[in-house]
């Protein structure tokens, strides 16, 4: 996918921008189904970033409706959080664009088990993440049409 969008990852800029990209694709996300939930994503301080920092994504059926950058700790209020080092988000965002989209050891899914912690409230929280994984990982996705200046 061609790039029109650059952004500094991690952002609210940077997540916004997945979220018009998947407006432009909106036949994708209604073939996976509805997401409709909140995700915090949490990603831990080293290799050139300073401190943590969090994010809440809200969605809508189809939609990203909001981006807000939250203080980690505030991340429990989500459906659900995924959080890891800066230099596995680094990584996977770099994969997804040197492969229009992740390949089978960079999904969001394959991470979870080791690199990405998967936080919820309860199991039935965190069974929202495996009901919407293959929205959500067509959104990361997305990172295929946005460039991405690093931190570090």
């Amino acid at each position: 996918m061609a790039t029109a969008i650059r952004c500094r990852f991690p952002s609210t800029e940077w997540f916004e921008a997945l979220g018009q990209e998947m407006d432009r694709d909106k036949d994708t996300f209604r073939k996976f189904g509805w997401i409709d939930t909140t995700v915090a994503i949490v990603i831990e301080a080293g290799g050139g970033l300073p401190e943590s920092r969090a994010w809440l994504l809200t969605f809508g059926p189809y939609t990203l409706d909001s981006v807000k950058e939250i203080v980690p700790s505030a991340a429990a209020g989500a459906d659900f959080s995924l959080v890891a080092p800066y230099s596995t988000w680094k990584e996977m965002v770099q994969n997804i664009a040197a492969n229009d989209g992740a390949d089978l050891n960079h999904t969001i899914n394959y991470l979870h088990f080791g690199q990405v912690e998967l936080k919820a409230a309860d199991q039935l929280k965190a069974d929202i993440f495996f009901r919407v994984n293959s929205s959500l990982q067509a959104y990361l996705d997305k990172a295929a049409c946005v460039e991405a200046d690093f931190a570090a």
